[in-house]
């Protein structure tokens, strides 16, 4: 009888011992990576035209992603965030050279892109 006990004590701890132990107890979320993966300056001549911006997020909703434009320009459009990137148009420049910064905000970390364009004529 003393064998049956003694055996069942080592298999219940064998299966205790087997238990998962990634959690240890101290519930932290995975850390959130927010990064840009393109050039932090695009530059367009006058002629304007398409732009992209690529990033990373680890750990997080893209959907909580807000991009703002400083000064609310609109010279720059048509601003599409997808997955892993935010895209916008720069239209014709018709005067002198001209900057703005596009902004991409994921709750108190701020990743930015400065737009510049050239004058026309510079091309």
């Amino acid at each position: 009888m003393k064998r049956y006990f003694l055996f069942l004590a080592l298999a219940f701890f064998a299966f205790v011992a087997c238990e998962n132990q990634s959690d240890n107890g101290d519930n932290k979320p995975s850390e959130v990576v927010f990064r840009l993966k393109s050039a932090t300056e695009a530059q367009f001549s006058a002629k304007g035209g398409m732009g992209t911006i690529l990033f990373e997020l680890r750990g997080g909703d893209e959907d909580d992603i807000v991009v703002n434009v400083s000064n609310s320009v609109e010279w720059v459009s048509d601003i599409k965030k997808t997955k892993g990137r935010v895209t916008y148009k720069v239209a014709a420049n018709d005067g002198d050279a001209r900057d703005c910064t596009i902004t991409l905000v994921y709750g108190a970390e701020s990743r930015e892109v400065k737009v510049l364009q050239g004058a026309k004529g510079d091309d």
